[in-house]
């Protein structure tokens, strides 16, 4: 087991895989953070469950149905650029909801 550790721990050397790691922890704050306002924000507006299982529902479905997709431009293009763009997309979506559908 320590020695299985140890080739994990050889990682963190490398300055990439430190910085990527990094990223991804604060992508997946952001994204729990986001998650958690808007199902606050439809419960304060509708005051219903339904709303928030809604949201559930499409904020999972689409990720999952969108998986294999996200899949295959992983492997044909850089990934820094699907992350810039997949995160650009995610803050454009997020405004569209709440300043123009007026959440």
């Amino acid at each position: 087991m320590a020695s299985y550790l140890a080739k994990r721990l050889v990682l963190f050397k490398n300055r990439s895989f430190v910085f990527t790691c990094i990223m991804d922890f604060f992508s997946a704050m952001a994204v729990g953070m986001t998650y958690i306002s808007l199902s606050w924000h439809l419960l304060t507006i509708y005051n219903s469950v339904n709303a928030i299982i809604i949201f559930m529902l499409t904020w999972w479905v689409a990720e999952t149905v969108l998986s294999p997709l996200t899949g295959y431009f992983a492997d044909r293009y850089p990934r820094r650029m699907i992350v810039l763009t997949a995160n650009a997309l995610r803050v454009v979506i997020i405004f569209i909801y709440l300043f123009i559908c007026q959440l």
